[in-house]
């Protein structure tokens, strides 16, 4: 038996958190679509770009199932972190093409993708911000009602 006061989520929050998982999921193929479309999926021959995205990826994947699984604020708040890294480092491979010139090398094996690379990280910055946004919104107001609620059982003479 439960405590009086412990919370259990209900069908709209859990339905919820399977149509943000869905868009999630989407965001997630949306970033590694450039490893899609230049074959790069045998791990061990692919450039080192194409390795980060899909251990990205798969990170991201990880998180969204476990959000699954526990349907709760924090869980969403969790994954809103994790996109929000994610958003981060799409953010610093954006600018280190932008601002590295042409006649050097750029990190990760990105000279076949240099004149793309920019704006595809930019377009998935975009993206994944959007993620983390509503993942935080969701968290924010789903932690308010959690907290409203439980104040509520708590008041005295109920």
């Amino acid at each position: 038996m439960m405590a009086p006061d412990t919370y259990t989520p209900d069908a709209g929050k859990i339905t919820t958190v399977k149509w943000l998982a869905f868009f999630l999921g989407l965001a997630v193929l949306f970033s590694v679509a450039p490893v899609i479309y230049m074959g790069q999926w045998n791990v061990e021959q692919s450039a080192w770009w194409a390795r980060l995205v899909l251990l990205l990826a798969g990170i991201q994947c990880v998180y969204i199932v476990w959000m699954l699984s526990t349907p709760d604020w924090a869980a969403v708040w969790v994954v809103m972190l994790v996109f929000a890294g994610v958003a981060t480092l799409y953010a610093v491979a954006s600018a280190l093409v932008m601002a590295t010139s042409g006649d050097e090398t750029i990190p990760l094996g990105m000279e076949e993708v240099r004149h793309r690379a920019g704006a595809w990280c930019g377009a998935v910055v975009a993206v994944m911000t959007l993620a983390t946004y509503l993942c935080g919104r969701l968290s924010t107001k789903w932690r308010r009602a959690v907290e409203l609620e439980l104040a509520g059982r708590r008041r005295p003479g109920r």
